[in-house]
């Protein structure tokens, strides 16, 4: 599997992006890509890494939704200072960027994103997903527990600053796949290991999956520590994990 990096290649694919208007929080812009087809499909919400929207996340949501996915992408970096269209420009940038998002805000916007799923036709309610790398990692295990009953399964990678919310896993009960990556300084392996621990409290299906010789953001394709080999390896190994939770999962009438 190779992540595409030029948006020009076009699929069979649904691509916009729309605007939702949270009122004093602004409009908060959620890319769409799903297949043609009238669906409803289940739904992976894909949370952004400290970079923000960026090519290479929207090529990841690309190869999510050519497995029959509809994938939202909401762009938490909406409200910094109204620059909702530049991206931070380099590592330092994105550094600031991500330490100036409000978690309660970012959980706001996941909420938002959620009441737009659930006034779409095409999507699952029902078989929603949450996945994220960096920043959108920690985001994610978050959102599990700030919104209970509303996902089906997480896959969170090398999630970073999960220090200050390690209490709030516990609570999590749903499939949750955990990827950490050896030599991230961002996210250390003695803090997955409690998140794990938490997590296992409560929860019957915990997966994780370890990269010892990956290096922080080896998913992602615009990044120097990209590891297409490993990439395509974890993201295989994401991709059944959460087919196995939604798609080829029977629910209940």
């Amino acid at each position: 599997m190779n992540v595409v990096t030029d948006l020009s290649q076009r699929y069979d694919l649904d691509d916009q992006t729309t605007l939702i208007d949270q009122h004093a929080g602004g409009c908060m812009p959620v890319k769409i890509m799903k297949p043609r087809n009238a669906g409803p499909h289940p739904v992976v919400i894909l949370l952004m890494g400290m970079k923000g929207v960026d090519l290479a996340l929207c090529s990841m949501g690309r190869l999510i939704a050519e497995e029959g996915y509809a994938v939202a992408i909401p762009d938490l970096y909406h409200d910094s200072g109204g620059k909702t269209s530049a991206l931070p420009a380099d590592f330092d940038e994105a550094l600031e960027a991500m330490h100036g998002l409000r978690e309660q805000r970012a959980m706001d916007d996941i909420g938002a994103t959620l009441e737009f799923i659930a006034s779409r036709s095409d999507m699952n309610t029902s078989r929603i997903s949450l996945f994220g790398h960096c920043l959108g990692g920690r985001l994610a295990l978050v959102a599990a527990s700030y919104f209970p009953n509303q996902f089906r399964c997480i896959a969170s990678y090398y999630a970073s600053g999960l220090e200050t919310c390690l209490s709030a896993f516990g609570s999590i009960d749903i499939p949750t796949q955990i990827v950490s990556a050896g030599k991230s300084l961002f996210a250390c392996e003695q803090t997955l290991g409690q998140v794990e621990s938490n997590l296992r409290q409560h929860n019957p299906v915990v997966e994780r999956l370890s990269y010892a010789e990956a290096a922080h953001n080896f998913l992602d394709a615009g990044c120097q520590n990209y590891d297409p080999l490993l990439a395509a390896d974890a993201l295989y190994r994401t991709f059944d994990f959460i087919a196995a939770n939604t798609v080829n999962e029977t629910v209940a009438a």
